[in-house]
């Protein structure tokens, strides 16, 4: 990505967090009696909880410390908050316009609507900190997803079915660390897969917190009969593509950048490139028909493609099945709305002719270690192979 792309984008995400911010804090002002001795303190809270992600991103950069990370996880968990103050914010709003034209709420004296006012902002934090709890509390537990797929009769010798294992999504940082990265090894390496899939974004951003913290003797313990592989998502091109997959590859995952290899002798597993790609080298990623057009089309064909937004390729293409992550189910709801409309799939199986796409929520968290109307996964597949 160009510099001057960066820094444009950058400014209106500031820009809307500010903004989102401000209006949130003025309301909250509001909301509290005329010389109230809790404004100052509300206002010393809200600054350093508004600045907290980024002062920890700054001091991660120059000198990574437990009081970075500290920031950068308290942060984290103040973006969801604002979210959520921003939307119940601005439904109060609207009641309030309306009632300014039709007068549908009862009329209250001043002094009681100071103290109703105020009330209602108590129970809007305790509310929205009950619901940021659950949230964490539901991101942290990991659920397993079984799907059964068909694959096409494999030639003489190839297994009755396999068994694979799909995770996307982790996001390793500084906030998804080493201890909540072993309880999803622990749930792969339990149920004993012949393949292990991984298409995108296993880590945040910058590859540093994962190398000091050693996360890739985690990364290590992942192993099947069939191999470990992995395809680029956007958060490793966004951290230094090249970086992340020379630690990955360090650490036994094979990384498929918009190429093929033939497993057992009767698979076929392809992993793509990451459309982000273009917008950070100027490079297009090879089109599928190119990848796969030197191989045996009788074997079944696996692709890993980060993005829920190629099936129509896939299908063209005759592959069996699609593996996808990207969306995080929505991870904070109604963020889910926003990913449907994007990619027409949150998370689950989806037929169309002959493909199979399986898009996974992802078993970590963007941002916010929180998933409210998500939930994380790890995905299992019974691969089928009739007439082997």
């Amino acid at each position: 990505m160009r510099t001057s792309d960066f820094v444009i984008f950058l400014s209106i995400v500031l820009a809307i967090y500010g903004s989102a911010n401000y209006y949130v804090f003025v309301r909250g002002w509001q909301a509290m009696p005329l010389g109230s001795a809790v404004r100052p303190l509300y206002s010393v809270i809200f600054i350093c909880l508004a600045f907290a992600y980024v002062m920890g991103r700054f001091l991660e950069h120059a000198h990574r410390n437990a009081f970075s990370d500290a920031l950068m996880l308290t942060g984290s968990f103040w973006m969801a908050a604002i979210m959520y103050f921003l939307l119940i914010a601005a439904c109060v709003d609207c009641i309030r316009f309306a009632d300014h034209w039709t007068h549908f709420l009862p009329a209250v004296g001043s002094a009681r609507y100071t103290l109703l006012k105020y009330r209602a902002l108590q129970g809007i934090v305790l509310f929205v900190a009950m619901l940021l709890g659950a949230g964490f509390v539901n991101a942290c537990h990991v659920r397993t997803t079984e799907y059964s797929i068909p694959l096409p009769t494999k030639p003489a010798g190839a297994p009755r079915s396999i068994r694979i294992a799909v995770i996307s999504d982790i996001h390793l940082g500084a906030i998804v660390g080493k201890k909540r990265f072993d309880r999803m090894v622990n749930i792969i390496m339990a149920q004993k897969p012949d393949l292990i899939l991984m298409p995108g974004d296993i880590v945040d951003e910058d590859i540093t917190p994962v190398v000091q913290d050693n996360i890739g003797e985690s990364l290590r313990r992942l192993s099947a009969p069939l191999g470990v592989f992995a395809s680029t998502g956007n958060h490793e091109y966004i951290g230094g593509v090249d970086k992340a997959i020379a630690y990955y590859v360090e650490h036994g995952i094979t990384v498929l950048r918009d190429s093929m290899l033939i497993v057992g002798g009767f698979l076929r597993i392809v992993g793509r490139e990451d459309q982000s790609k273009e917008r950070f080298t100027g490079q297009k990623r090879l089109e599928l028909k190119d990848i796969v057009s030197q191989s045996e089309s009788v074997l079944p064909l696996i692709v890993l493609d980060h993005q829920p937004s190629a099936l129509k390729e896939a299908q063209e293409n005759q592959v069996d099945l699609l593996l996808c992550g990207h969306t995080h189910g929505g991870q904070l709801w109604p963020g889910s709305v926003l990913t449907k409309a994007i990619f027409g799939i949150n998370r689950g199986l989806v037929r169309k002719g002959e493909t199979s796409l399986i898009v996974s929520s992802g078993a970590g968290t963007w941002g916010p270690p929180v998933r409210i109307g998500s939930v994380p996964e790890i995905i299992f597949i019974t691969a089928d192979i009739p007439g082997s």
